[in-house]
């Protein structure tokens, strides 16, 4: 799936379903919100912009989710069904808010540089 928008941000009004790998493209300094509960993401996703950086990227799936290489000027908030992790650098301008909602989901974000705050939640004790 591939999803352009050429002014504004992107947005979910529902639950989003996609396989295969996804790309979520913006004009610089917009967002890309994708936060309806229930949606599934079974491949590789990615957050881009046709030039500039992106703003924010909220993004809620079912299933565990890898971030690739991103870079916001603001907000980066991931909630996953399972594990949170990366593949390559992550830069967020202020705030990181990863959730993951699985007993036993893990938030491993190993190349990760975050200007502000950054909140970790999981669902189960012996994961905090």
């Amino acid at each position: 799936m591939n999803a352009r928008a050429t002014a504004g941000d992107i947005t979910d009004t529902g639950i989003l379903t996609v396989t295969g790998t996804s790309t979520f493209t913006v004009a610089g300094g917009q967002s890309i919100i994708l936060g309806s509960d229930g949606g599934t993401f079974t491949g590789a996703v990615t957050f881009a912009t046709s030039s500039g950086t992106l703003l924010s990227v909220e993004i809620n799936d079912s299933n565990a989710f890898e971030i690739q290489e991103l870079t916001v000027t603001q907000d980066l908030t991931v909630t996953a069904g399972d594990d949170i992790t990366d593949s390559d650098t992550i830069t967020v301008g202020r705030n990181l808010v990863a959730t993951t909602d699985d007993n036993n989901g893990e938030i491993n974000l190993d190349t990760l540089r975050v200007d502000g705050t950054i909140a970790l939640t999981t669902n189960d004790a012996a994961n905090n």
